[in-house]
């Protein structure tokens, strides 16, 4: 057991003590620190003993042979580009080595396999790579959880972007949100999404996530002149909604063919509209 977690109790052993012996309690009790202090340290520096010991065990029990090979991995100059027959190439630095991709306008990429933080983590790579080497082309990215906040659900979905009627209702058409919004009161778009989001429900929040990623590319494409096409990356697009609003999203946010979109989940649902699926381990 730690000593310090001792000093309350020798503290009013060290005071008893000297009230039997006539001695002033309070000093008493504070001659116990430095002694105490001490002792911690000792402990403290064992314990950074025993801990490099076994830490030197670990590293001599692996074999030189994989030491070699984790040293070693290839390195790639990472890269995003629109090539002359308009499919996007791109380079990235993968867990297992290069990871080189070849998307035609309209195709979809999921990307499958491993644990839900990885299929994150590769999303993530490659939005930032795109974002980087190709600034001009509208991309967006939509996490697991969008962040909402507490305004009308039409800035959560303009999100300071130029307000344009049709554009608005062609986005919350995609993302399936005019039946839970406008279905019976056109001015429901206009309440709040209260706190983080806490008035809406889990796949209303992805859904909004979606239609502000949507309504961002397409308003990007407007301002360079009708740039026709932009890049989606979605973390999870049918985790967060039931079977039918899944199928629907499918069908009307993945299937444009304006968009090149990257998707990462495991769902089933996705593997057979993917053009590509690139596994995550």
């Amino acid at each position: 057991m730690e000593y310090y977690r001792q000093l309350p109790r020798l503290t009013l052993c060290a005071a008893i003590l000297a009230v039997m012996l006539g001695v002033n309690p309070l000093f008493a009790a504070i001659s116990l620190i430095p002694a105490l202090l001490i002792l911690l340290l000792i402990r403290r520096r064992r314990q950074a003993e025993v801990a490099e010991r076994r830490l030197k065990a670990v590293n001599d029990e692996i074999p030189q042979a994989e030491t070699q090979k984790i040293g070693t991995l290839p390195q790639i100059n990472e890269d995003a580009a629109f090539c002359p027959s308009g499919d996007l190439r791109i380079s990235v630095d993968g867990p297992r080595g290069p990871i080189r991709l070849s998307v035609h306008p309209g195709e979809k990429v999921l990307i499958s396999g491993g644990q839900e933080a990885d299929r994150s983590r590769m999303l993530r790579r490659l939005f930032q790579v795109c974002a980087e080497h190709l600034p001009e082309v509208p991309a967006a990215y939509v996490p697991a959880e969008p962040v909402l906040f507490q305004t009308s659900i039409r800035d959560n979905i303009c999100f300071g972007e130029p307000f344009f009627q049709e554009r608005l209702d062609l986005v919350m058409e995609l993302a399936g949100l005019k039946e839970d919004f406008e279905k019976e009161d056109r001015n429901e778009i206009e309440r709040s999404a209260g706190k983080m989001g806490a008035a809406l429900s889990g796949g209303q929040k992805k859904r909004i996530g979606i239609a502000r990623a949507l309504y961002t590319c397409m308003s990007r494409c407007a301002s360079q002149n009708g740039a026709a096409r932009y890049l989606l990356f979605i973390d999870g697009l049918t985790e967060a909604v039931d079977e039918r609003t899944g199928e629907y999203l499918i069908s009307h946010v993945l299937n444009r063919p304006d968009a090149i979109a990257f998707v990462a989940s495991d769902s089933e649902r996705l593997r057979g509209c993917a053009a590509q699926i690139l596994p995550v381990q």
